[in-house]
């Protein structure tokens, strides 16, 4: 049977994220071409240790994040198996790149429902792991951004939304189920107690760190960054990953790398700003195709099981 052809307005959607991030990225290649000189100048001091250590980071990080959705789902009232909730995740994750968020989100509400997850659940989950990606985003960048181009004042502020959001969010949450749940009961289901919202928030932040981790040693990896560095790394970092899930590009694309070359310029230089940026963006893409061709690979094994023990015992 033959997929459906997406409607005009999804395709033509799509092809406009697509040229917002050929935009943006030929705004990178027009700075880069303007200071040819200073992009050469890339002091690289490759030292593999730190690079073993990213990769361990990374790649528990690869797991952090869907758990943590896990624990969102669990708390909201959704029961699925983390190796199950892993695989949703992952696969969903992937379509990132050629649609919109809002895709990303119905095709893992589409999965988890096929797992036995409310739709209703699955979107509520959606919502607020994106509320807690861009708190936790922002409160570690702002808070150690000190020794970065963001005005003073700025930094304090976002900073004191950031970590107020985040302190509320579990309460805020909660009544707003019961609202919703208030005006439309066939959404059903318990509200949360604060408690278990506040476990899933703090999953989320253990993913925030253990990335943030990760892109420091990654760092360390490539070019001369003394211990010094570090703060002004973990907020470089986090600052980006918070403008590219916002920005209107897929995946973020060229507008996190942007950011990353704006903040860290002046501390790396043009050129070793921009290489660092590059070179994380291949190497989180490396681990992700690696993540999505590991769950679909189990769930291929998983689905053709039952049909070798039928063949086997003759069934």
């Amino acid at each position: 049977m033959t997929r459906p052809e997406p409607p005009a307005s999804g395709r033509v959607w799509v092809a406009a994220r697509w040229a917002a991030a050929a935009v943006v990225l030929a705004g990178l290649a027009v700075a880069a071409a303007g200071n040819l000189d200073r992009l050469g100048e890339v002091d690289l001091r490759v030292r593999p240790a730190w690079w073993v250590l990213a990769g361990l980071l990374t790649a528990a990080a690869s797991v952090a994040l869907p758990a943590a959705w896990h624990r969102t789902v669990a708390a909201l009232g959704g029961r699925l198996a983390i190796s199950v909730a892993v695989r949703i995740w992952w696969q969903s994750q992937a379509a990132r790149f050629v649609t919109t968020m809002a895709g990303t989100a119905a095709g893992r509400a589409a999965m988890a429902a096929r797992a036995g997850v409310p739709v209703a659940v699955s979107a509520a989950a959606q919502v607020l792991e994106l509320a807690l990606l861009v708190g936790w985003s922002v409160a570690l960048g702002a808070v150690p951004a000190r020794g970065l181009p963001v005005a003073g004042g700025l930094r304090a502020a976002l900073a004191a939304g950031a970590v107020a959001g985040l302190a509320a969010l579990p309460w805020l949450a909660g009544r707003g189920l019961a609202l919703v749940r208030r005006w439309r009961p066939q959404v059903g289901g318990p509200v949360p107690p604060p408690g278990e919202l506040l476990a899933a928030e703090a999953a989320y932040g253990a993913n925030a760190a253990l990335r943030s981790a990760a892109f420091v040693a990654f760092a360390a990896g490539m070019l001369p960054v003394a211990a010094g560095d570090w703060p002004a790394l973990v907020a470089a970092w986090n600052l980006a990953a918070a403008a590219g899930i916002l920005g209107i590009t897929p995946a973020g694309l060229g507008v996190r790398e942007g950011a990353l070359v704006a903040l860290l310029q002046a501390r790396l230089g043009l050129g070793g700003a921009a290489a660092l940026a590059a070179a994380w963006r291949a190497w989180e893409l490396a681990f992700e195709v690696a993540a999505v061709a590991a769950v679909t690979a189990g769930g291929r094994r998983r689905a053709a099981a039952p049909e070798r023990h039928v063949r086997d015992t003759g069934a």
